[in-house]
């Protein structure tokens, strides 16, 4: 069973892992547009953490082969690795929110 203070913790670690990228690119208006739209989704990220535990493995999994190509400056690696860990993330939402509709 997974501690609910583990999504709470996670949740702003992930936070400071995604803006420290974006802050990386040096491009302030665009990473205040990305902010806003992060606050936004952070309801949605923690419940859907909360009933699907596994993922925190499949985003840190992620995380790290996103930091890795980074890390190597291999442009294409980041960009594929993570457009794969948005991809999921989509989809791990769309299907929440089509779970909760059903039971609503």
């Amino acid at each position: 069973m997974l501690n609910e203070r583990i999504p709470v913790e996670w949740i702003d670690l992930n936070r400071t892992f995604h803006m420290s990228i974006y802050e990386a690119a040096s491009l302030p208006r665009l990473t205040a547009i990305i902010q806003n739209l992060r606050d936004a989704s952070v309801m949605y990220i923690g419940a859907t953490l909360t009933k699907q535990p596994p993922l925190l493995e499949q985003a840190n999994s992620d995380h790290g082969a996103i930091l890795d190509a980074l890390e190597r400056r291999d442009t294409a690696t980041a960009i594929e690795a993570t457009l794969r860990h948005l991809t999921l993330s989509i989809k791990v939402m769309a299907r929440q929110q089509e779970t909760d509709t059903e039971v609503n």
